[in-house]
């Protein structure tokens, strides 16, 4: 070093005190990155719900965490993604994040621990049909109404050999009354058949030992009683009177007479009125039960256990006919001539 020249030397001191401090500037800003990254985000206590969907970006998610502040720079979060290699490691669902967060926190949270994210919620009510469930699916974005419907079609021959009571209805391409009314708690990546395989095993669930024997004591196929409880159903809202219109509906079956039930007429022209009109009355169906005697040909809904337990343990009694009032009551009669007074007095 003596023998270069003092000017080289005050270069080359000076070269070395901007390396040392470039140093020290890129360990600082690599420190205040990772510093960030690792740092929770003060005040925020509460739990954060978060989607990720299908389809969702880098750039998308880091929105998202940043719209719901559990993230306060979109860029560090991009970067550190990538620098942990897990950029394309997000799992789509609904999540419900719990404090501390950081930015480190977050990526381990939706790639590495998918464990905390949410089931999506499905709910089919009692006596939703088929198409109302499918219409309900859609809605919430799970497919296309016809592609739920159809698949059923598709799905027979593997569903019939895998649940007996599939197996046991007539050669129907739908699975109408099967697919059992309740809150679902679906993975949000599920498609169609997994949500058919989830109601259909919740029937199978439902029908416990003792009421397939007794279905196989009452004289019914077990198609017949859901068919009657589909009906019962959509006709009566209380047990109490879903056990005596269920002896009465059997009594007509047995005389001779038709069940004349509005809700098949209604099932047929696809409509929710209490009272079908005289014209949907002459719609030639083998659901209309005002035209043709006997059971439908399959269930006109998905009944509830409530209903299903009507149809197969049916109060005797004198009554013939019945009607519901405008709040719900039903109205029991003995004779035609006493359910016209009945109507006169509660409908007219």
């Amino acid at each position: 070093m003596e023998g270069l020249k003092p000017r080289f030397k005050q270069q080359l001191k000076r070269l070395k005190i901007i390396l040392t401090v470039a140093v020290i500037l890129i360990a600082l800003n690599i420190g205040l990155s990772v510093w960030l990254c690792y740092r929770v985000q003060p005040n925020m206590t509460e739990k954060v719900a978060l989607a990720i969907e299908s389809g969702d970006t880098l750039n998308t998610i880091a929105r998202k965490l940043k719209n719901a502040k559990v993230i306060s720079n979109i860029f560090l979060f991009k970067v550190y993604t990538y620098a942990v290699g897990k950029q394309t490691k997000f799992q789509v669902g609904d999540y419900f994040l719990e404090p501390p967060f950081s930015i480190a926190t977050m990526i381990y949270e939706l790639t590495v621990n998918p464990g905390k994210f949410q089931d999506r919620t499905i709910k089919v009510f009692e006596g939703w049909n088929n198409r109302q469930i499918a219409d309900s699916l859609a809605t919430q974005g799970w497919g296309t109404a016809r592609a739920f419907l159809n698949l059923q079609n598709e799905l027979k021959d593997e569903m019939n050999a895998r649940y007996d009571f599939l197996a046991q209805r007539p050669d129907r391409a739908d699975m109408e009354g099967y697919l059992f009314p309740d809150t679902y708690k679906v993975a949000r990546t599920a498609d169609f058949k997994q949500i058919l395989i989830k109601m259909l095993d919740n029937f199978d669930a439902k029908l416990t030992p003792q009421m397939r024997e007794d279905i196989k004591k009452s004289g019914h196929t077990l198609h017949e009683i859901v068919t009657m409880a589909s009906v019962i159903e959509r006709e009566v809202p209380l047990y109490e009177d879903r056990v005596i219109v269920s002896g009465l509906f059997w009594k007509r079956i047995d005389i001779g007479m038709g069940l004349q039930s509005d809700a098949t007429v209604n099932y047929v022209n696809a409509t929710r009125t209490t009272r079908p009109t005289l014209e949907d009355l002459k719609t030639d169906s083998l659901y209309n039960t005002y035209m043709y005697k006997g059971l439908p040909p399959g269930p006109i809904c998905n009944p509830s256990i409530d209903a299903i337990e009507a149809a197969l343990y049916p109060v005797k009694s004198d009554y013939l006919f019945f009607l519901s009032t405008a709040t719900g009551k039903t109205i029991f009669s003995e004779t035609y001539q006493k359910h016209l007074q009945a109507k006169y007095k509660y409908l007219d």
